[in-house]
């Protein structure tokens, strides 16, 4: 069912998803979004803390999708591409869909809804080769949800990774999908309510979302003192050791690299990329670990 056309970020926007759970939010329940944790999500939706800021890479795929969508378009004259707007599940009334295109096949008589989602990846870690359904799986749930409140057959996801443009179709999962409908719903069950007013908040989690949301919860310092439990004295003292310890076999790791690499920019090993050097502030060079990310394709239900 669809709700409307409403301008991300606008106030209609955010009210259309108040209460409901997005398809870009759904990877953060199951603790597989890198831009949020499921903790950071609920205070977000509870409205306890601020919306997400957009970064770099989130402004520039705002600035690619037209194009994108464009090229897609060029390449498949058997499709129509429209623009679409806010769709919510007949069903289940708290799953929510923003694809950016839909598309229709010209020649069917009854035309299958087929969302079309539109990524821009700077880097090709994560996905897999065009024509695949290889996504990172943070997508790969965002195009499910799409399928499951649409009903339709499968989604697409037209992305330009680097300055390669690549197409992927992700058929239907059933197991996948029900996977989604469960901790969706336990999750939106769990927010505030009138019946109860405080919530059930998820664990707290080791992710520096949350650590963003805890300072964003209490920002002001009010001088007081609070006596904390043993254990958890023991295990922030513990912790903070261990931190001290990995910190210098870190600093020599880097020496180490750095001596290796020379005036090279990148550090590789058996094909992947490990590290990048990059100017830093005056005539300092800075090393920067290039994180590995999980292989593609992976399925939600092997993941969460």
């Amino acid at each position: 069912m669809r709700l409307g056309s409403f301008e991300p970020g606008s106030a209609e926007w955010h009210a259309a998803r108040a209460t409901r759970l997005g398809a870009s939010e759904i990877a953060a329940v199951l603790g597989l979004s890198p831009w949020e944790s499921k903790f950071s999500l609920w205070h977000r939706k509870a409205g306890l803390v601020p919306p997400l800021e957009e970064t770099e890479e989130m402004a520039w795929g705002r600035h690619l999708e037209a194009p994108i969508a464009s090229r897609f378009a060029e390449l498949h004259p058997e499709m129509i591409v429209r623009r679409t707007g806010t769709w919510v599940s007949a069903r289940r009334t708290w799953q929510l869909a923003n694809p950016d295109r839909l598309v229709f096949p010209r020649q069917p008589v009854r035309r299958p809804r087929i969302p079309l989602e539109i990524k821009f990846a700077p880097y090709g870690d994560g996905w897999g080769e065009s024509g695949t359904d290889e996504i990172p799986v943070y997508y790969r749930c965002q195009v499910l949800q799409q399928i499951d409140v649409l009903d339709a057959p499968y989604g697409l996801l037209a992305a330009l990774v680097g300055a390669e443009y690549r197409e992927y179709r992700i058929d239907r999962d059933a197991n996948d999908i029900l996977i989604l409908r469960m901790e969706g719903e336990e999750f939106m069950g769990s927010l505030p309510s009138e019946l109860n007013p405080a919530g059930e908040r998820p664990d707290i989690d080791s992710t520096s979302h949350t650590y963003r949301t805890l300072k964003a919860l209490h920002p002001e310092i009010d001088g007081g003192e609070v006596e904390i439990d043993q254990s958890l004295a023991t295990y922030y003292r513990v912790a903070m050791e261990f931190a001290r310890r990995a910190g210098s076999l870190e600093q020599r790791a880097k020496n180490l690299l750095l001596d290796a690499m020379g005036t090279a920019r990148r550090a590789v090993c058996d094909g992947e990329r490990i590290a990048i050097r990059s100017p830093g502030r005056g005539e300092t060079v800075r090393l920067s670990e290039t994180k590995t990310k999980p292989a593609p394709g992976r399925k939600v239900r092997d993941a969460a």
